[in-house]
């Protein structure tokens, strides 16, 4: 398996690059002559048309990156795009004799960028090897998406337009240059000979103290580089030196944060809390096995690490009853541990205020008493997974809960899918559910509940809902909102089997049968890891495995996310109720397009195209494709014994060898 490192520097400069209109054509056998390349307006307030134009002499095919692609008339023309950010568009104009370049940036200055400093915003690790026995420090950012990046805490990086500029830079900030990316001069035997021009540095990375830095100017800075929305960040020295690009990019120069991605390993067992000497293995919970019901949940988390995404998904969770303290931290038992993170998103809307701990005040099935429902279900969501605490949920290796402390009413339940559309979520958990008769779904849609739930839908937010312990069919008694259409509504399986619990709802609406009855973190009445039962468990756990399918592929919306689970759902249930019973690991890999980045080794699929190997480890390869095979070239002189160790996770499939 594999997981690819890439750090990505974006700047935008305002240039605007035009030439004397009654400049000659080119000569033949020269590249084209650009005159001019505008974009107008200049700026927006708002996202809106922008007119890019163009005067050209000698070309025979124009383009404009920045998303617009080929243009015509090669000679003079315009093309009107829609920009949504600060872009700069780059104008490529070629002919016979080669291609020549001018660019154009078009600012969008709508509401500036804020930050916020969240210290539980860890990097993790905190620290990162700097390859001579030492450590550097980390720091983390996350935006309005929940994509969540890792940067060097006391680093930049700059590519000046030329030596004045960087020693300026290191005279103002006080910076030292730690490396740059000056190409080394190739061995003798590759036949390569390069200039001195061709060898030169481009970018460098200067170490810095982030206290020197002012916050003062930061929102303004966003607004001149056409930066909006919020940013969250682990430190106030991570803030500081944001500001310091900020501030250099909006006075035309580049530079920026010194970014980092982690390479992550296979996945062959979890820590989640205490046992004994050790630690419980959330890969050993049947109901994520590829046994029994057979959801191969396990599996998931494992092709899920394979795939190198690291988007988060935001997973609203409503429901009543989190167990969370003063301050909005979660709570926890000594030595167990909270599976939520340190300040998760929440809302009471009971209590109309941003703090979510208070019991459920309703109960559940049969009048029994819940009164830490929600945080159960928060945790078979998005419970975090190999963090040596509490237990795991579905979708813990990528989702962050937003945690909906509700009263199941109609009209609280409109409110918060309202409040969980606007604040970005990607899928909404509801363990509730109840009849609706005539009045009632008449009621809903004077009111507009079932707008709210089309709302959603349009959104392109996956809507999950449990079908109920009541042994009702689902449709004859209108469970809503289970059988409201884009709402995946979920059963509940027999304790690892394919059949339904008994007091489960059913019928033609149940879109898809779950696992029930498996680990949770503590609550405020169980002290301990304990189980976690019903269609309201059932949903979460169908939540999680929409977080995962959400985070390879963000474009699929609920209906998408319903018909893959149920085309790659098991369908041999002894009981017709069990229409479709879930294959996470199927699933995803269905949501993936049933294939995983090529590893660092490609290519390498054919005799000719063998790979070398030295004595060594090889972490992170993969074959990527089911069709795919690998060659690899073991060189030996003489006698020799040759071992070879092949670690894989089984459930991804197994490995052939010749």
């Amino acid at each position: 398996m594999n997981v690819f490192g890439v750090v990505v520097r974006s700047t935008s400069l305002a240039l605007v690059l035009a030439a004397c209109a009654g400049s000659p054509d080119p000569s033949p056998g020269n590249p084209p002559r650009i005159g001019t390349f505008t974009a107008t307006p200049a700026t927006l307030s708002a996202p809106g048309p922008v007119t890019l134009a163009w005067e050209v002499q000698g070309a025979a095919s124009l383009e404009i990156d920045g998303g617009v692609g080929p243009v015509t008339p090669p000679d003079a023309g315009s093309k009107a795009v829609n920009l949504t950010a600060t872009t700069t568009f780059t104008l490529t104009a070629t002919n016979a004799s080669g291609s020549t370049t001018a660019r154009v940036t078009a600012t969008l200055n709508s509401t500036p960028l804020t930050y916020e400093i969240d210290p539980s915003l860890r990097p993790s690790p905190d620290t990162t090897g700097d390859g001579r026995g030492g450590t550097l420090p980390l720091a983390a950012s996350q935006d309005e998406q929940g994509v969540r990046s890792e940067f060097m805490a006391d680093q930049v990086l700059i590519a000046p337009r030329d030596q004045a500029e960087l020693d300026s830079f290191l005279t103002r900030t006080g910076g030292t240059v730690l490396e740059d990316d000056t190409i080394p001069a190739p061995p003798p035997e590759l036949g390569i000979t390069l200039t001195d021009e061709q060898r030169r540095a481009s970018t460098y990375t200067v170490h810095l103290d982030p206290s020197r830095f002012s916050l003062a100017t930061f929102e303004g800075d966003s607004v001149a580089v056409g930066l909006s929305g919020k940013v969250t960040l682990s430190s106030e020295a991570a803030a500081r030196l944001l500001a310091l690009s900020l501030s250099e990019v909006a006075a035309g120069r580049a530079v920026g944060l010194n970014y980092l991605d982690h390479q992550d390993s296979v996945l062959l067992k979890t820590e989640e809390s205490p046992a004994g000497a050790g630690f419980t293995d959330a890969f050993a919970t049947t109901r994520f096995q590829g046994s029994g019901s057979r959801s191969n949940v396990v599996g998931a988390w494992q092709w899920m690490r394979a795939t190198g995404v690291t988007r988060r998904v935001r997973v609203a969770v409503l429901d009543g009853g989190f167990w969370v303290g003063a301050g909005g931290q979660p709570l926890s038992v000594a030595g167990i541990g909270s599976d939520l993170p340190t300040t998760p998103t929440q809302y009471d809307f009971v209590n109309n205020d941003y703090q979510v701990g208070d019991p459920n005040p309703g109960s559940c099935t049969g009048g029994s008493p819940c009164p830490w429902h929600g945080n159960s279900a928060a945790g078979a969501a998005t419970g975090a997974v190999n963090n040596r605490a509490g237990a795991a949920g579905t979708g813990g290796l990528v989702a962050d809960p937003m945690l909906f402390h509700i009263r199941t009413t109609k009209g609280q339940q409109k409110w918060a899918l309202s409040v969980a559309r606007a604040w970005g979520a990607d899928v909404i958990s509801m363990s509730f559910g109840g009849a609706c008769n005539y009045t009632c779904r008449w009621e809903e849609r004077i009111l507009g509940y079932d707008k709210e739930i089309e709302r959603a839908r349009n959104a392109g937010i996956v809507l999950v809902a449990s079908a109920g312990n009541s042994s009702q069919n689902v449709d004859e008694d209108y469970v809503h909102p289970c059988n409201y259409g884009g709402v995946i509504c979920v059963g509940a399986l027999n304790d690892d089997a394919n059949t339904p619990q008994g007091y489960s709802n059913f019928g033609g609406s149940v879109d898809i049968w779950a696992p029930t009855n498996f680990p949770v973190m503590p609550d405020g009445a169980n002290m301990t890891v304990h189980s976690y039962g019903g269609t309201s468990a059932s949903a979460p756990f169908v939540a999680g495995i929409a977080a995962m399918m959400r985070a390879v592929n963000p474009a699929l919306n609920s209906d998408a996310v319903r018909d893959l689970l149920r085309d790659t759902g098991w369908t041999d249930s002894s009981d017709a109720k069990v229409s479709h019973a879930v294959n996470a690991l199927a699933a995803l890999k269905r949501a993936s397009n049933n294939g995983l980045p090529p590893d660092r080794l490609e290519p390498n699929s054919s005799a000719g195209q063998a790979r070398s190997l030295g004595a060594g480890q090889y972490d992170d390869l993969n074959i990527h494709r089911s069709s795919e095979s690998d060659f690899y070239r073991l060189t030996a002189s003489g006698a020799s014994r040759l071992t070879l160790r092949f670690t894989s996770p089984d459930p991804l499939g197994k490995l052939g060898f010749g």
